[in-house]
Protein backbone atom coordinates (compact mmCIF):
# COMPACT_ATOMS: atom_id res chain seq x y z
CA UNK A 1 0.00 0.00 0.00
CA UNK A 2 1.31 3.37 -0.66
CA UNK A 3 -0.40 6.54 1.14
CA UNK A 4 0.15 10.09 0.47
CA UNK A 5 -1.29 13.09 2.81
CA UNK A 6 -3.23 15.94 1.09
CA UNK A 7 -5.53 18.66 1.71
CA UNK A 8 -7.96 17.39 -0.91
CA UNK A 9 -11.71 15.93 -0.46
CA UNK A 10 -11.71 12.66 -0.69
CA UNK A 11 -14.47 12.09 -2.84
CA UNK A 12 -13.18 14.66 -4.88
CA UNK A 13 -10.31 12.72 -5.42
CA UNK A 14 -11.96 9.36 -6.51
CA UNK A 15 -14.08 11.44 -8.70
CA UNK A 16 -10.29 12.28 -10.46
CA UNK A 17 -8.85 8.87 -10.28
CA UNK A 18 -12.80 7.68 -11.96
CA UNK A 19 -12.17 10.13 -14.73
CA UNK A 20 -10.62 9.48 -17.94
CA UNK A 21 -9.77 13.47 -18.27
CA UNK A 22 -8.14 14.30 -14.97
CA UNK A 23 -5.42 10.97 -15.77
CA UNK A 24 -4.15 12.55 -18.90
CA UNK A 25 -3.85 16.06 -17.56
CA UNK A 26 -2.35 15.03 -13.71
CA UNK A 27 0.37 11.95 -14.77
CA UNK A 28 2.08 12.58 -18.02
CA UNK A 29 2.50 8.72 -17.84
CA UNK A 30 -0.73 8.23 -19.43
CA UNK A 31 -0.38 8.02 -23.06
CA UNK A 32 -4.27 7.54 -23.87
CA UNK A 33 -7.70 6.87 -21.63
CA UNK A 34 -10.65 5.23 -23.45
CA UNK A 35 -13.66 4.85 -21.31
CA UNK A 36 -15.73 2.29 -23.34
CA UNK A 37 -18.32 1.57 -20.79
CA UNK A 38 -18.98 3.76 -17.88
CA UNK A 39 -22.64 3.89 -15.36
CA UNK A 40 -21.68 5.70 -12.37
CA UNK A 41 -20.91 2.24 -10.47
CA UNK A 42 -18.51 0.34 -13.18
CA UNK A 43 -16.27 1.39 -15.39
CA UNK A 44 -14.99 -0.48 -18.77
CA UNK A 45 -11.76 1.66 -19.86
CA UNK A 46 -8.47 0.82 -21.94
CA UNK A 47 -5.39 2.43 -20.98
CA UNK A 48 -2.34 3.50 -23.04
CA UNK A 49 0.76 4.12 -20.62
CA UNK A 50 4.76 4.46 -20.54
CA UNK A 51 6.07 1.52 -18.44
CA UNK A 52 9.93 2.15 -18.05
CA UNK A 53 10.33 3.57 -21.21
CA UNK A 54 7.65 0.99 -23.40
CA UNK A 55 4.23 2.23 -24.07
CA UNK A 56 1.62 -0.97 -22.45
CA UNK A 57 -2.15 -1.00 -23.30
CA UNK A 58 -3.91 -2.26 -20.50
CA UNK A 59 -8.04 -3.19 -20.38
CA UNK A 60 -9.05 -2.37 -17.14
CA UNK A 61 -12.63 -2.73 -15.16
CA UNK A 62 -13.42 -0.77 -12.23
CA UNK A 63 -16.00 -0.36 -9.69
CA UNK A 64 -17.02 2.71 -7.49
CA UNK A 65 -17.82 1.23 -4.11
CA UNK A 66 -18.63 4.53 -2.47
CA UNK A 67 -17.64 7.86 -3.16
CA UNK A 68 -14.42 7.19 -1.51
CA UNK A 69 -13.11 3.95 -2.79
CA UNK A 70 -12.79 2.49 -6.51
CA UNK A 71 -11.46 -0.87 -6.59
CA UNK A 72 -9.81 -2.38 -10.63
CA UNK A 73 -8.98 -5.72 -12.02
CA UNK A 74 -7.07 -5.68 -15.03
CA UNK A 75 -8.88 -9.18 -17.50
CA UNK A 76 -5.57 -9.42 -19.50
CA UNK A 77 -2.94 -7.66 -17.55
CA UNK A 78 0.60 -6.64 -18.15
CA UNK A 79 2.31 -9.15 -20.05
CA UNK A 80 5.18 -9.24 -17.28
CA UNK A 81 2.15 -10.05 -14.50
CA UNK A 82 -0.78 -12.72 -14.43
CA UNK A 83 -2.55 -10.89 -12.01
CA UNK A 84 -3.29 -7.20 -11.17
CA UNK A 85 -6.01 -6.11 -8.86
CA UNK A 86 -5.95 -2.87 -6.97
CA UNK A 87 -7.80 0.19 -4.80
CA UNK A 88 -7.86 3.52 -4.40
CA UNK A 89 -9.14 5.05 -1.72
CA UNK A 90 -9.55 8.36 0.31
CA UNK A 91 -10.61 9.40 3.66
CA UNK A 92 -10.60 12.29 5.50
CA UNK A 93 -8.46 12.94 8.35
CA UNK A 94 -9.33 14.64 12.25
CA UNK A 95 -7.19 17.48 10.97
CA UNK A 96 -8.61 18.71 7.89
CA UNK A 97 -6.13 16.63 5.52
CA UNK A 98 -7.22 13.29 3.59
CA UNK A 99 -5.09 10.33 3.45
CA UNK A 100 -4.88 8.87 -0.27
CA UNK A 101 -4.34 5.15 -0.63
CA UNK A 102 -3.35 3.13 -3.44
CA UNK A 103 -2.88 -0.85 -2.76
CA UNK A 104 -1.79 -3.20 -5.02
CA UNK A 105 -1.87 -7.05 -5.34
CA UNK A 106 0.11 -8.32 -8.28
CA UNK A 107 1.31 -11.67 -9.20
CA UNK A 108 4.24 -11.66 -11.88
CA UNK A 109 4.67 -13.96 -14.37
CA UNK A 110 7.25 -16.91 -14.03
CA UNK A 111 10.06 -17.15 -16.65
CA UNK A 112 10.16 -20.75 -17.97
CA UNK A 113 12.79 -22.86 -15.79
CA UNK A 114 12.80 -19.59 -13.62
CA UNK A 115 15.17 -20.89 -10.37
CA UNK A 116 13.00 -19.56 -7.06
CA UNK A 117 15.62 -16.62 -5.86
CA UNK A 118 15.70 -15.23 -9.36
CA UNK A 119 11.89 -14.87 -9.10
CA UNK A 120 11.61 -13.64 -6.18
CA UNK A 121 14.24 -10.36 -7.05
CA UNK A 122 12.28 -9.98 -9.90
CA UNK A 123 9.29 -9.43 -8.35
CA UNK A 124 10.98 -7.73 -5.29
CA UNK A 125 11.99 -4.96 -7.85
CA UNK A 126 8.87 -5.01 -9.91
CA UNK A 127 6.94 -4.33 -6.67
CA UNK A 128 9.77 -1.45 -5.75
CA UNK A 129 8.96 0.04 -9.39
CA UNK A 130 5.57 0.07 -8.74
CA UNK A 131 5.37 1.43 -5.32
CA UNK A 132 7.26 4.21 -6.80
CA UNK A 133 5.36 4.93 -9.77
CA UNK A 134 1.96 4.86 -7.86
CA UNK A 135 3.62 7.63 -4.92
CA UNK A 136 4.24 9.30 -8.00
CA UNK A 137 0.82 9.14 -8.83
CA UNK A 138 -0.68 10.25 -5.88
CA UNK A 139 1.89 13.23 -5.27
CA UNK A 140 0.94 14.27 -8.71
CA UNK A 141 -2.69 13.85 -8.19
CA UNK A 142 -1.94 15.78 -4.91
CA UNK A 143 -0.26 18.73 -6.16
CA UNK A 144 -2.58 19.42 -8.49
CA UNK A 145 -5.50 19.17 -6.79
CA UNK A 146 -4.98 20.86 -3.50
CA UNK A 147 -7.26 23.56 -1.78
CA UNK A 148 -6.30 24.88 1.53
CA UNK A 149 -6.71 22.97 4.88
Amino acid sequence: MVVQSACIEPTAFITAIWSGEEWKTSWDQILDVIIDYDDGEHQALRLKINWQGEPVDLSVMRFRNSPTQVEFFCPCPPKELNRQVGTWSAETQADGNSILKATRNIVLARKWSEADVAYRYRSERYCEILRERLRLILLSFSIRMQRPC
